[in-house]
């Protein structure tokens, strides 16, 4: 099989083809595709996730499908540690399988630790998986690093995936992205999910988050704001590059405190979201009893208990947009990202404004507002964000 490689990057792609030459080589001498002997209903499935929290938040909503088509089947998920808040409740997974890829990982320790953790918790995840055998592995990442290596090494009969990442031919089913130029993510693994007799479609997959059943939102000094309606506002991202300035979310919060019904809880957990605040409030001191700081007061399940009774969320592309449209109406900026490729899968309406040319157009879900922009700084930004705020006031859905 051709190869597809996600990356666009020469040097990426260039490296990529390189090693493949030399795994092809391997693979057509070595390597036995044959399925003989293969259960015909699988008992142990081990599904890789070796992304970041929001990665790992949308892999999870396939694993009911799975599920559904085999009831008795076990999952257990390959991913790194700091993952583990997103999935540890997750009540279709038996057991996390940790694997910190130096790649990956947006620790703040030195390349050094990175690459140390790497080797160590391969190792470790490497013996797991032999001592599991695993019927089945399946791949929810289409780019490098992937888990290709690793399931072929950990001898797992059944390896489906993508080769666009690289380590193709060491897969039995090695599965093509969809062929249209934008897609989603679980397009994708929709297609893996074909391999083993599960035929579903995107509008079909229902999202959904567990949290620990001792959490709750009842003491100091939550407790007190669940009486009034309340809007969510998150303006972090895992990638400093999809941030924005100070001012444009003064704007924003300007255009929430027009309306004069709605509180707004700043979450976050960085020194930045804590500095905004500051900035917020200085420029707008007759709002100090309706801005909330909750900024590195919450956990991942409180954070989404919050949601939950949130009149609507404004958030930047990071796990919360995830969480949050699972549960509340949703506005979400994603900024010099990968278009449609991680846009939320909505149980509410959302809107999703993006700077992202060929997902200008695309038709992702139908609970889903696809709003292009060319500049976020902008009046036209700013009125749908109003839009959003005055469809909230009349109850009326966004779309």
């Amino acid at each position: 099989m051709k190869h597809q490689y996600q990356t666009e990057v020469f040097w990426k792609k260039s490296l990529q083809r390189y090693i493949d030459f030399f795994v092809d080589l391997y693979a057509k001498f070595f390597i036995d595709k044959s399925l003989a002997g293969q259960p015909a209903e699988p008992e142990n499935i081990l599904f890789v996730s070796l992304g970041h929290l929001g990665d790992a938040l949308i892999d999870s909503f396939v694993f009911p499908l799975i599920h559904e088509r085999y009831p008795n089947v076990q999952i257990d998920v390959l991913t790194g540690e700091w993952c583990k808040p997103v999935l540890e409740n997750n009540p279709y997974v038996r057991k996390l399988i940790f694997f910190n890829h130096f790649r990956i990982n947006r620790s703040e320790i030195s390349l050094w630790k990175k690459i140390r953790s790497h080797l160590k918790s391969s190792q470790s995840a490497l013996d797991t998986i032999r001592s599991q055998k695993y019927d089945i592995s399946i791949e929810g990442r289409i780019s490098h690093p992937n888990g290709n290596l690793l399931t072929y090494r950990g001898r797992i009969k059944r390896r489906i995936g993508f080769g666009s990442g690289g380590f193709g031919s060491l897969l039995t089913d090695e599965v093509l992205v969809p062929a249209q130029s934008d897609f989603h993510i679980l397009d994708a693994v929709l297609e893996e999910l074909k391999k083993i007799s599960i035929k579903k479609k995107l509008e079909e997959i229902k999202p959904y988050f567990a949290v620990s059943e001792k959490v709750t939102l009842k003491g100091y000094p939550f407790e007190n704001y669940f009486n009034d309606s309340y809007i969510i506002v998150h303006p972090e991202s895992g990638n400093v590059t999809r941030m924005f300035s100070d001012e444009f979310w003064l704007e924003v919060i300007k255009i929430i405190l027009d309306e004069n019904k709605y509180k707004i809880i700043i979450c976050g957990s960085s020194s930045e979201s804590i500095d905004l605040i500051y900035f917020l409030l200085s420029n707008l001191p007759n709002a100090k009893e309706q801005i909330i700081n909750a900024v590195q007061k919450l956990s991942i399940d409180e954070f989404f208990l919050l949601a939950e009774s949130a009149k609507a969320a404004i958030t930047l592309e990071s796990l919360p947009a995830h969480l949050c449209a699972i549960t509340c109406e949703t506005l979400s900026f994603y900024k010099n990202g990968p278009g449609t490729l991680f846009f939320p899968i909505p149980n509410k309406k959302a809107t999703v404004i993006h700077n992202y040319l060929p997902s200008r157009n695309v038709d992702v879900h139908t609970s889903l507002r696809n709003c292009y922009v060319k500049k976020f700084e902008s009046k036209e930004t700013y009125l749908l964000v109003s839009d959003l705020i005055k469809s909230l006031a009349s109850d009326k859905n966004i779309v």
